[in-house]
């Protein structure tokens, strides 16, 4: 057991300092969008905050509290906190603080939420079980100032365990869900992922191109997450090191055709932990030395030489975690439904943000993207498209890329019957936004006829795209 799921602790070093800077660059993209989905002033204010959200799910500090000022201030404290766990600075408090964070962001407004806002929190989460702070940090460092040297890199703990088990349920469920002939057949999948503009990159637009090659990478895809992260358990370096370079090719290969924000890096380093420690032996033949303090320090080790031992409680806990995780992955799984999760339990996993579902371009990827288009009535009688800035019209947009990804997400959501009653609370949000900065004018917005421009994509190359018009109602800029 030990040589199969043991870990390099200088892997669990680059892992915690490129989970700390994952973090920084979660919350700088999310910035912008401070105001407008996480504050009271925003889409959700505390009308729509009390209609939408009950039970469990009213266990939000932000859904108690967001005024403007103390959103920003949650954003700023989380650069800082992510700079200090990178840096390995009181990291454990940082990790806790962080995970509680994300997942208060990820709380307070769900329509914009994608993989990455799911997948962080729970590196979070288990990497607060591992011993991320042993090598290449200021707690180790300031915690034996001998600086002792230290004879073991190897780690075996139960923490180990649910970091492996988290992989390879992200991976597996994600194959599973992608059983379709679209995937392991005829292979068409990944033309029809291409088609989709939204967020489809210019290489990705050039490899929709190559019609040949496609059918084989969409199979190897499937194969790849269905079968590839148990290769994990080979308790063989050279393996594991060649399954480490492969997925983290395969999530740039993801980054660079797609727009899906920073969820491929995310995904790569989840893989770090995975290097092992020949890979440093080798790296270790450079040396490396630097002056701290008058001291002489050799290759970087900054090490704690106290042993680590897991204690009951967290055992009992990492156990307990795992068993969430577990059963509410394979409890939603469709074929399983009559043994989904259900209750207190249910609840628990939502809490911790174990609640996840890796459906990703599952069974097979979308065959049909939109664009909003709104026709704001303004006091003076004239009509304008606040949202598109210009004159109205219901063609396809000639940039179809949106603004960003999470406006790309709430767009998709808004136009889906299910989230039909967030729309006014859009309108409000868009008729607040234009009249305060036109004040009492005659250009005072009244209220907005709501569109999305779908676009269903062809499902082979001999088809052509076709366009519809879908009505989404109109609202009074007037509760």
């Amino acid at each position: 057991m030990s040589k199969v799921f043991s870990m390099d602790l200088r892997s669990l070093a680059l892992m915690r300092i490129s989970l700390g800077l994952m973090s920084f660059a979660f919350f700088l993209v999310k910035f912008p969008f401070a105001h407008s989905f996480y504050s009271s002033q925003g889409l959700l204010d505390q009308t729509a905050i009390s209609t939408f959200f009950h039970g469990i799910h009213s266990f939000n500090l932000l859904l108690f509290y967001s005024e403007p000022w103390f959103v920003y201030s949650l954003f700023i404290l989380g650069f800082f906190l992510s700079l200090c766990f990178s840096l390995g600075v009181k990291t454990r408090i940082c990790g806790w603080l962080l995970w509680f964070i994300t997942l208060t962001l990820q709380g307070r407004f769900t329509l914009s939420l994608n993989g990455g806002d799911i997948l962080l929190p729970l590196l979070f989460l288990w990497s607060n079980f591992l011993p991320v702070t042993r090598v290449f940090s200021f707690d180790s460092f300031l915690k034996d100032k001998n600086q002792s040297s230290f004879y073991r890199f190897h780690y075996f703990g139960w923490g180990n365990f649910a970091w492996f088990l988290q992989v390879i349920l992200i991976y597996f469920m994600s194959g599973l869900y992608k059983d379709h002939p679209y995937w392991h057949s005829s292979g068409q999948a990944l033309w029809l992922a291409l088609n989709l503009d939204t967020f489809t990159t210019s290489i990705g637009s050039f490899l929709k191109g190559w019609v040949a090659l496609l059918p084989w990478l969409s199979k190897a895809t499937y194969f790849l997450e269905l079968l590839g992260p148990f290769l994990l358990l080979i308790p063989i370096a050279l393996v594991r090191l060649f399954l480490v370079l492969v997925f983290v090719s395969f999530h740039t290969g993801i980054f660079l055709t797609f727009d899906i924000g920073i969820f491929p890096f995310i995904c790569m380093v989840m893989w770090l932990p995975f290097i092992p420690s020949f890979f440093w032996e080798k790296l270790a033949k450079y040396k490396f030395s630097f002056q701290l303090k008058g001291k002489k320090f050799e290759k970087l080790t900054f090490l704690s030489s106290a042993p680590y031992k897991d204690s009951l409680g967290k055992r009992t806990l990492i156990f307990f975690f795992c068993f969430l995780s577990l059963w509410y992955n394979l409890g939603d799984y469709s074929h399983l439904r009559k043994w989904q999760m259900q209750g207190h339990l249910r609840d628990a996993s939502f809490l911790l943000g174990l609640d996840q579902r890796w459906d990703m371009f599952g069974p097979f990827p979308a065959t049909r993207e939109g664009w909003p288009i709104m026709v704001a009535s303004l006091k003076n009688g004239s009509k304008v498209d606040p949202w598109n800035q210009g004159a109205i019209k219901f063609d396809k947009p000639k940039n179809p890329k949106y603004r960003s990804i999470f406006w790309r997400k709430t767009w998709e959501r808004l136009s889906l019957f299910r989230y039909q009653s967030y729309r006014p609370h859009l309108v409000r949000f868009m008729c607040e936004r234009w009249n305060r900065h036109h004040g009492l004018t005659q250009k005072q917005m009244e209220s907005i006829h709501l569109y999305y421009l779908i676009e269903h994509s062809p499902i082979s190359p001999q088809e052509k795209p076709h366009l519809k018009r879908d009505d989404l109602g109109s609202f009074s800029c007037v509760r």
